[in-house]
């Protein structure tokens, strides 16, 4: 692939990673301002960081990113659109790590998980 082509391929996949981002944040957001209340009120409910919670979702596509690369995906979306979900939720694991930088977070040996 020329330079060129990669440059398009790669502004294609851009353009399509923020359709996804800004169509579905609404949906996602229960309409709530904070654009991570998904994550948040997610690991509230489950006793996990909002990073777990979006580790979980960001699994998901890679397992079918996974199942592309061994030519076995048989799924109803277009790898496209796969590839797009990670990266989105890669940026949105970001804005979490931005969002709680000043936060202190772990988890204990017994699953606890301590904010300070």
């Amino acid at each position: 692939m020329d330079i060129e082509t990669f440059r398009e391929e790669c502004k294609k996949l851009g353009d399509l990673c923020d359709s996804i981002l800004l169509d579905r944040g609404p949906e996602y957001t229960e309409r709530n301002p904070d654009r991570l209340n998904n994550f948040n009120s997610t690991a509230k409910k489950l006793g996990i960081t909002p990073q777990q919670v979006a580790f979980v979702f960001l699994n998901k596509h890679f397992a079918s990113i996974a199942q592309f690369c061994a030519g076995q995906y048989k799924g109803d979306e277009p790898i496209q659109g796969r590839i797009a979900d990670a990266i989105n939720y890669l940026r949105l694991l970001n804005a979490i790590n931005h969002d709680n930088q000043d936060k202190d977070i772990w988890v204990t040996e017994t699953g606890a998980i301590v904010v300070k």
